[in-house]
């Protein structure tokens, strides 16, 4: 059965190249610990081919595998403040609102986006 990749096409040009910023940083942090893409691959349990995904950017590659490689390296503090609420300051603001009683807009959608109402 053929995998509908339709949620990786037309992505916005700033997630396609955070996603290849993020590949380089993995690669070069594989590379600078002197571990090849095979081992990487044994040690993530995933073929060599998703690994070479991985540092390419590949969109289609799941968080998981992505995480898993991060934590497998040592970066995982590198990207702590990802999940932290702290850092949303559209949210604070908005639980803020929230919080006082007032009437918070919904997120306008972003064209480039298309319908990506879940």
């Amino acid at each position: 059965m053929k995998r509908n990749r339709r949620s990786t096409k037309n992505l916005p040009l700033e997630v396609n190249e955070n996603l290849t910023r993020l590949g380089e940083f993995l690669r070069w942090g594989r590379k600078s610990r002197n571990i090849s893409i095979r081992e990487m691959a044994v040690r993530l349990m995933v073929s060599p081919a998703t690994v070479v995904n991985i540092e390419k950017g590949a969109p289609s590659t799941s968080v998981g595998t992505i995480f898993r490689a991060i934590y497998l390296l040592g970066l995982g503090q590198r990207f702590a403040h990802i999940m932290d609420p702290a850092f949303d300051s559209t949210g604070l603001r908005n639980m803020k609102a929230l919080m006082e009683g007032k009437r918070v807009r919904k997120s306008v959608k972003h064209s480039d986006w298309g319908d990506l109402d879940f």
